[in-house]
């Protein structure tokens, strides 16, 4: 589940049907939850997972990951 969190937040917000052109904590979490990759997630939890992955939302361009790369959940 870590590895997806940290592909989704690799991708492009747009392409997981966010409006910005950045990822925030939040938006990144409603796009988690909205896709399935979690059913939960705190903020916080979120964050430290991205930290501990060495991901910084912050100015950090985002690739377009084909929909074929994002991991099935079931």
């Amino acid at each position: 589940v870590r590895a997806a969190i940290v592909r989704y937040a690799q991708m492009d917000p747009k392409q997981l049907g966010a409006t910005g052109p950045r990822w925030s904590l939040r938006t990144l979490r409603a796009a988690l939850i909205r896709q399935r990759a979690v059913r939960n997630i705190s903020i916080q939890h979120l964050g430290r997972i991205l930290a501990e992955a060495g991901v910084s939302l912050r100015g950090q361009p985002v690739a377009a990951v084909p929909p074929s790369k994002v991991p099935a959940l079931g």
